[in-house]
């Protein structure tokens, strides 16, 4: 109803749109603490949630081909790990998808989008979601440089930027860690990783080999070739996959061009 609202006066009237997101931004929350600011009540796939007030006028009900596979996917009892988690929808309605006896692990490095996904997670799902300040990638190191866009409060943040003059990114310090070494210890589930990373996909897939062969999670895979470092390529991330037995397919037609190689969402499914 939110969305629906905040789509209609946008359509109405552009500059009430900004001044009321302005608002919300600005006067209603400068005012707090991210984590003592009181939350407003969002729902996704019919599953409510309290929010950051911050998000007043987005829509949190994005990318229904990717709730669509989580759907299809997980199952309760089922472990879902987000790689590039932004500020926690997909972790939020993953925590209601796999039950009480279900697992959900986010990694988020943007020290601004991991603060909301904390504030999430602490209101809609504490106890049931391991959160990690932390890039996923090929190795394990204590500080790596990372790039922000609007000062990390974006959901296109990356470490692959500095390779690419984006400009206005600003470049920080974060650690990495990878899921061969996250999941090493982790019981048999059936997993869902979706990893969302503007660029870093093929590095966050090397630094899970082991983990793919050994527990075949179902990969959604959001590619994004403009963003790739100049020594990977859509073809290497493909053969990756194949190595491993997987089948890989657009997701939905959310791919842009329908195939293989295009920006967009690809759902990677292991032998059967």
């Amino acid at each position: 109803m939110i969305e629906n609202v905040s789509a209609q006066i946008k359509r109405w009237s552009p500059a009430v749109h900004g001044a009321i997101r302005a608002l919300a931004r600005g006067v209603l929350i400068s005012p707090w603490s991210i984590e003592r600011c009181p939350p407003i009540p969002r729902s996704i796939d019919g599953h409510w949630f309290l929010t950051h007030p911050r998000f007043l006028s987005e829509t949190v009900a994005t990318e229904d081909h990717v709730r669509k596979a989580m759907r299809e996917h997980l199952v309760p009892g089922g472990h879902f790990i987000d790689v590039g988690a932004y500020v926690g929808w997909h972790t939020l309605l993953a925590s209601r998808l796999v039950g009480r006896s279900g697992r959900v692990t986010s990694y988020e490095p943007s020290p601004s989008n991991y603060a909301y996904l904390k504030y999430h997670v602490n209101w809609n799902a504490r106890g049931k979601v391991r959160l990690r300040q932390a890039a996923v990638a090929e190795s394990s190191c204590p500080s790596q440089s990372f790039f922000l866009l609007n000062r990390g409060d974006s959901s296109s943040n990356s470490l692959t930027f500095g390779e690419r003059s984006v400009p206005g990114a600003q470049e920080v310090s974060v650690s990495t860690t990878t899921l061969d070494q996250e999941m090493a210890d982790v019981p048999a589930a059936k997993f869902v990783l979706k990893i969302d990373v503007e660029g870093s996909e093929l590095s966050v897939l090397m630094g899970a080999a082991e983990f793919l062969r050994r527990l075949r999670p179902v990969v959604i895979l959001a590619l994004h070739p403009q963003w790739l470092p100049l020594h990977h390529s859509t073809g290497r991330i493909r053969s990756f996959f194949e190595e491993c037995g997987y089948r890989v397919n657009p997701l939905d037609g959310a791919a842009a061009g329908g195939t293989w190689g295009h920006a967009g969402d690809y759902l990677c499914l292991p032998p059967p």
